[in-house]
């Protein structure tokens, strides 16, 4: 789902020069459905909770992304998106602790399901963390503004497909290129994360708690790297 979104996010934020406020909704949104995820009861309601926080999550991207240019000279946008990178797993390396603290309080206190508080602590961080994002980054005014009576949504179908038809056609053959390598090194390697912690605790018995201090140093690790690649 937010595969087919995202191009058509990326066409809106150019065209109407207001990213902040469709990343504003879309935090809220997530955010929201991440703390609730804390308070559910039945399995399909989290479900559903947990998919629309991550469609919100990803849909965001796009918004996000787009503000870079604000912050700093094309020359200089390879090192400040690698500082973001940097920044955002030095993020996780800050979390993981109070993480940590919060499930042994929870699991002291006789919970029968000890990640649950997990949620709402991410909801809330999530949120915190991204009040300065809103309060201090400018946007880009539109370079294309939309002329009267046009509509976004169907001029951002009429371009994507139009890109869409070029690249099949070998028109931007780099640029499919690098589309067909992030989805197979990025994409991949984003999976492989998010199956470390599991396959800890699955295949070498290790508690929960225990897997989340195990990665805090590779955060660590991959916050200067993603410096220094930046």
């Amino acid at each position: 789902a937010s595969g087919l979104v995202l191009p058509f996010a990326g066409e809106v934020a150019d065209r109407t020069g207001r990213p902040k406020r469709y990343l504003l909704v879309l935090t809220l949104i997530c955010c929201a459905c991440c703390v609730a995820v804390s308070f559910a009861d039945v399995a399909w309601l989290i479900l559903g909770l947990f998919l629309v926080a991550n469609f919100c999550f990803n849909s965001s991207l796009t918004f996000y992304d787009s503000l870079m240019p604000m912050l700093a000279p094309r020359r200089r946008l390879g090192t400040v998106s690698g500082l973001g990178v940097g920044l955002g797993y030095a993020g996780v390396a800050f979390a993981l602790p109070l993480g940590w603290l919060v499930v042994a309080l929870y699991t002291r206190a006789g919970a029968a399901h000890a990640l649950r508080p997990l949620f709402a602590l991410a909801g809330v961080l999530f949120l915190l963390f991204s009040v300065p994002l809103f309060a201090v980054v400018p946007e880009k005014p539109a370079a294309k503004p939309l002329r009267a009576g046009q509509s976004v949504l169907r001029l951002a179908w009429r371009r994507v497909l139009v890109t869409v038809r070029l690249l099949l056609r070998g028109r931007d053959r780099r640029v499919l290129l690098f589309l067909v390598g992030n989805f197979f090194l990025v994409d991949t390697l984003n999976v492989g994360i998010i199956a470390a912690a599991p396959y800890m605790v699955h295949v070498f018995g290790l508690a929960k708690q225990t897997a989340m201090l195990y990665l805090i140093p590779f955060s660590l690790g991959a916050a200067a790297l993603g410096a220094a690649g930046g």
